[in-house]
Formats: structure tokens, sequence, C-alpha cells
């Protein structure tokens, strides 16, 4: 398409001179005509924007003038080329493109300057700072600008219910041999003894700083009143679900003038001053005699009740009478392949607790403050009313906090980078990016990801398109899925419990597609675990003020709702039909519209493009870190568990079929004005090309597709993801 006249605008933002080329001119940009200004939208974040040429040169004024900008701000200079075209049939010029120069690859010589003019400066700023971390409560921003201070709400956090697990075991060296060995003298009118022996056991989880090892063959002597403190293995005040189970095989024995012998495994419960008193004895198993090579198992479960200063022990106990004056009573027995195991579990609670937390869209709002000096944010999906915006977001109440605060170590700062966090918002709630022009400003919008992928036909080509190719998009083809949290992650999920509670932890999935190994992997940065805020909240600062913990520097995430400006957690009766099940104690569970099921589902109108063809098929749990199986059940459907399956024909319609189509048409003005325009959507002015494009294909028929790709000089060539009908 030739058009009339051409203008070319310089700008250069920093001194704020301009200068105008009005065509035919020997000092236009040099290859702009052959140039290849590429509309293109992100795979990543499905944002639109404009690659420019990166093969411009530049001679006489215009290369005085970036020259000089050079000169003054090197590779910092910014500098913008406006493009305005004539209008076909009236008078005046509009606007075709923009972009700023990147001084970063400035070339130049006597005679001609080359340098690429690609998109906005917002994208590039971004581009820069989106993996760096910074801390939000400053109030400067990089450019030295004065910026706003982080917005914060204040909330009680609610006491959780959790179930601690601890788990003492014989280790593999005490499986082996233990000895238990008495040997008195009797003494006149006291011919009884009795003696103990610790069964060893060593702390594999703990729940409770208070649970300790016990050492093999740490034995005593006892009269029945006294005991010793290296043989137990808990120290607390608390209610506690024991349950012990070993295995031990008596090797050999030998007595010598003894009568009335015994052997028994008890559970011993010290307690009551310096000696550590025995207050009771509960035996688990008798052993009778003759004992020699004799196999027993125990089981043992019950719920005790343990008071402050009070320790239990597990133990060999055996004695009997010993001989006459002249003689040395004896019992020496043997103990192999001994196997004791100790579970302690706990229902615990704690006081509720104060902290600070600021929302989703206050942290994305001075994320990008800091990087640009300025208030270019803008997000409906976050937004609320009291922000200027017409709704409340869904859920506009998700906040971030830090483990420092959570343990109430208020003057702690908050990180987080721009990337950490458009990629938690992604795995969360699948929203996408990209820079818009609003009230004349470059800013950055996070939404919805369907709002990239608007229902409506926005442009619409008049002619047939030409040399149409297709091709399988097989980047949205998936065989697998990783969905949930980085973290918590690792072998030790915990400090203080197996973690075998907590449900927001990472899911995998299975799709019905074998052609391809690739996973659709979404984790989000920030944490949802409640039990690691409850572990974290367990530690405040009045209590440990010295003390570490490995929550300290996370990054935590609260699903909130607000009541008569208070805020607090949202539970199963906010959002759900039923209470969940599956999971310990649910009426304190939280974070339940945050699980990774949720999540999948809220992605499964993208990843299930690729299923479309498979409907009575399933995506199929695979494996789970923590708890898999929470079950919750909304209005109207039916209950969804964690560790559940789901029907493929279950999931959302998707918007695309996953099939590049490419073709040719040329952008006139006319095309070019749908192209680069907008269209009001309940108020809001929406770019054009995240609507459908309509184009009549290689058979005459209409077709539909979303775009990701326009050259539009010369025959104007176009890519689009074929739109599911």
């Amino acid at each position: 398409m030739s058009y009339s006249r051409v203008q070319y605008k310089f700008i250069n933002n920093d001194t704020g001179r301009e200068l105008l080329l009005d065509t035919p001119q020997s000092a236009d940009p040099i290859n702009w005509e052959n140039s290849e200004k590429t509309l293109k939208r992100s795979t990543k974040n499905f944002g639109i924007m404009t690659e420019l040429s990166k093969d411009l040169e530049f001679v006489k004024e215009s290369k005085v003038f970036l020259d000089t900008a050079y000169l003054i701000k090197g590779i910092e200079a910014s500098v913008t080329m406006e493009e305005w075209k004539a209008y076909p049939n009236q008078d005046g010029y509009y606007l075709h493109s923009t972009g700023l120069f990147d001084f970063s690859e400035y070339k130049t010589d006597k005679l001609r300057t080359k340098i690429p003019f690609k998109t906005g400066g917002l994208n590039a700023k971004i581009a820069a700072q989106l993996k760096e971390k910074f801390e939000l409560e400053r109030l400067e921003s990089i450019t030295g600008d004065v910026i706003e201070e982080l917005p914060k709400i204040d909330l009680n956090l609610s006491a959780r219910e959790i179930l601690l697990i601890s788990k003492l075991e014989t280790s593999e060296l005490d499986r082996v041999s233990s000895t238990f060995r008495m040997a008195f003298n009797a003494r006149p009118n006291n011919r009884f003894r009795s003696g103990s022996l610790a069964i060893p056991v060593n702390v594999v989880i703990n729940s409770d700083e208070n649970i300790q090892n016990v050492f093999r063959d740490q034995s005593f002597t006892t009269t029945p009143d006294d005991g010793e403190v290296l043989s137990m293995f808990y120290d607390r005040a608390k209610t506690i679900q024991l349950k012990i189970e070993m295995f031990s095989i008596v090797r050999d024995i030998e007595i010598n003038d003894l009568r009335n012998e015994f052997l028994r495994v008890d559970l011993v419960r010290f307690g009551g001053g310096d000696n550590l008193n025995i207050i009771s004895r509960t035996t688990l198993q008798s052993v009778s005699f003759p004992v020699n090579y004799k196999v027993f198992s125990i089981y043992y479960q019950t719920e005790l009740t343990i008071n402050t200063g009070e320790s239990l022990s597990l133990q060999w106990h055996g004695g009997g009478d010993f001989g006459d004056l002249i003689s040395r009573g004896e019992l020496d027995i043997n103990f192999t392949n001994t196997k004791a195991t100790i579970d302690i579990t706990e229902k615990s609670t704690f006081p509720n607790t104060p902290t600070k937390a600021t929302r989703f869209h206050e942290v994305g709002d001075k994320i990008v403050q800091i990087i640009t000096g300025q208030k270019c944010f803008y997000s409906e999906f976050f937004g609320r009313t009291d922000l200027g915006y017409t709704n409340n977001g869904e859920f506009s109440n998700v906040a971030f906090s830090l483990g420092f605060w959570i343990r109430q170590f208020f003057d702690k700062k908050l990180q987080f980078s721009l990337g950490d966090y458009l990629e938690t918002a992604n795995a969360i709630f699948n929203t996408g990016y990209g820079i818009e022009i609003i009230n004349g400003k470059e800013t950055l919008v996070v939404e919805d990801l369907k709002y990239f992928f608007q229902e409506q036909v926005g442009i619409s080509l008049p002619n047939q398109v030409t040399n149409v190719e297709r091709e399988v998009a097989t980047e949205y083809y998936h065989s697998s899925i990783e969905i949930g949290y980085e973290k918590p992650d690792g072998d030790n999920l915990y400090e203080e419990s197996m973690g075998l509670d907590e449900y927001n932890g990472k899911r995998s999935f299975t799709e019905p597609i074998t052609r391809v190994d690739t996973t659709y992997k979404k984790l989000s940065k920030a944490r949802a675990d409640r039990y690691g805020i409850e572990f974290a909240r367990r530690k405040p600062q009045s209590g440990f003020p010295q003390q570490d913990t490995r929550y300290d520097s996370s990054v935590f995430l609260f699903d909130l709702k607000e009541e008569i400006g208070m805020f607090r957690e949202r539970f199963w009766g906010d959002d759900y039909e039923f209470a969940p099940t599956g999971v310990f104690s649910p009426d304190t569970a939280s974070n339940l519209r945050l699980t990774p099921f949720r999540n999948l589902e809220r992605h499964g109108w993208f990843f299930g493009a690729g299923l479309q063809k498979y409907p009575d098929d399933k995506v199929r749990f695979s494996s789970s870190t923590l708890n898999s199986k929470l079950t919750t059940k909304k209005v109207g459907e039916p209950a969804r568990s964690e560790d559940g399956d789901i029907l493929i024909s279950d999931l959302e319609r998707p918007r695309f079929v996953p099939e590049w189509v490419t073709f040719e048409h040329p952008v006139d003005f006319a095309v070019n004005e749908m192209v680069y325009g907008k269209t009001n959507v309940m108020g809001r002015m929406i770019p054009n090309y995240y609507f459908k494009v309509q184009f009549i294909n290689e058979y005459g028929q209409k077709e539909y597709g979303y775009l990701f790709e326009l050259k539009p000089n010369k025959e104007g060539k176009w890519k689009v993801l074929t739109a599911n009908i």
C-alpha cells in the first residue's frame, strides 16, 4: 500500500527538543519502507507489543539529532520517533507507529548513524528490571523519583488447629543388640531388686523441641519409686495421641540365684521434683520365663495428658528376689533385632496473633513505581472500588505478607521482584500482562488471561487472504502438568511436622497426549501453605527475639475477606457448600481457594485447548508433595479432590485451537485503524488486537483467529492462532 506523504517526528525525551521531517527529504530514515515493523504477541504473557525496525540508518538532520542525544546521555538517552501518515481521503496525518530508540546498540560513522527502533520505553524498563528484587518499603524509585509508601493492612491471624507429628525409631545400629544386666549382693530384709533399661530410639521427625533421643544401654537400678532422666523421650504439658510398635528377640538369658524373676516392657511416667519420681507404670507386655530366643511384638495406642514437668519412658523392666546373704544374684539378658517406633501426634492450637499484609494490587503498583518512578499499573482483576475501579475483583483481597511480619518483626522489609509477582499471579490465577496507553501514559496491565483472548471480533479483513499455510501449534500441547507452589519442597518440608496435613504444595497431573514430552508448569513463587504460616507465627518476636526460622524471608499469601473495615482469613463457609474433608480441622483451614486443584481449574480453558478431541478422557492426578486428600465443593458442582482426576469435557471451554495460520492481506488505512483501534467493552477501551481477527480463508469461508504477529509493510503478513468457535 502506498501513502502520499509521511512525516517523521523525533522527540528527545530528556531535553524536550523536537525535529520534524516532512517527506520527501534526503534526511528520512534509510530502509524505513523496507524494514519489518512487526506487531507481535508474547507467547509467555500474551500481551502485544510492536517490534519496530532494527535496520534503520539516519543521515543529515536526523543523524545530528541522535548523535547529540547520545553525547548528552549515552546509552540511557531517551528519544522517541513517531511515524505520521497522511489520511487517504482527507487532509491531515494520523499516528501510524511510535517507538523508542535503543542506544545500547548505537553505531555511527562520519556519514550515518545506525540504531534500532524498538517499542515504547516501559517495556524496556520492565525487561531490564524483571528479575531484580526490591525492598517494597523504599520511598525512592531507581530513577531517583519520590514514590508512595507501600499501603499495608492489619489483621489477626486466626488459630489454626494443626496436627503435630513426631516420630522416634530405633536406629540400625541399636537394632543389632542390647544387654540388660543386673547383679546385686543381697541385703538383709531387702532381697527384692528391680532394674530398667531404656529402649533406644532416635528422633526422626520432631514437632516438639522437648522430645529427645534415648541412647543405647542407658540402664539403671531402682526401687519402684525412682527414675533417671536419660531414659526419657518426652517432656511437655500437652494432650497427645501415643502409638508404640515394637519387635524384639530375647537371644539368651543368664539367671543366678534369683527367684520370682520377671521381665516386661513398661511405659513409665515420671514427675515431681529433682528425683523424677515414678508416677505410674503401664505394662505393655510381660515376658514369661524361660525366654531364650523368644520372639515378641507390641502394638499399643492411647491418649495421654502430660502435665508440665512430667516425662515418659519406654523401657525393659526386670528383677526378682535375690539370693541369701552370701550369694550374688544376677539377671543377664541379651536382646537382638529390637525395633521400636513411637509416634506422637498432638492437636495443637495457638492464640490469634496480629500481623501486617499488603494486597495484590498494591504490590504490583509499588514495584512498577520503583522501576519507573510513576504510577503506571492497571488491573481490574486485582482492582477495588476504593482504588477507583468500578468493581472489586474476585481475588482483590488476596494479600502478601513476610515471614518476619507473621512473627511480628514489623521493621523487616518485604522484598519481591516484578518477575516473581507476575509469575505468582499467573501460576495461581492464570493472568497475563501487556503494555497499553491509558490516559496518554504507557501502563502495565495485568488481567485474567481471558482479557487477552476476547471472544468478539475486533478486526475484520475485507478481502480473501492469500498464501495460506497451516501448522500445528505444538507449544500448546502438553503431556503433563505441574501446578501449585515452589515451596515448601524437599525431604524436610517443615522443621516441626511431617506436613502430611498441608494441602497447598505441588501437584502433578498427566494428560492423554503422547506425541510431545512437555510439561505445563505453573508454580507460584509466593507460598500459600497455612502450616508454614502457622509455624512462623508460633515463634513471635516477643518469645523468640533472637531465633531465626526458615520462614523469616519467605513471602506468604493470605486469601482475605473484608468486613466493616476489618480483615480476616476466608474459611470454607465463605466459598464452599460444605466443610472440606480430607483435612485436619476443616473449620480452621484457610487459603482454600488457592489450592493446586483450584488453580488447575482456572488454567483449564488454556491447557485444555490441546485436549478438545478427547472429551471422554481425563486429566489424571499423578503425584503430590503434600496432602492431596483435601476435598471441597462449590454450589452446583461435584466435589473436587486435590488428588482427583478431571474429565476433559468438564474443563472450561477453550478459546483457541492449537493451530497456526499464516496468510497475506494488505494493511491499508482502514485495516490499520482496526488493528490499532480500541473497542468499548462495558466502559473499558480494549485494544482491538486482543479480539478475534475475522478473515476469508482459502476456501472462501469466514474464519477466526487471535493475532500473534503482523508485518504490515508491502503485502501484509499475518500469523493467527485459530479461534475456537
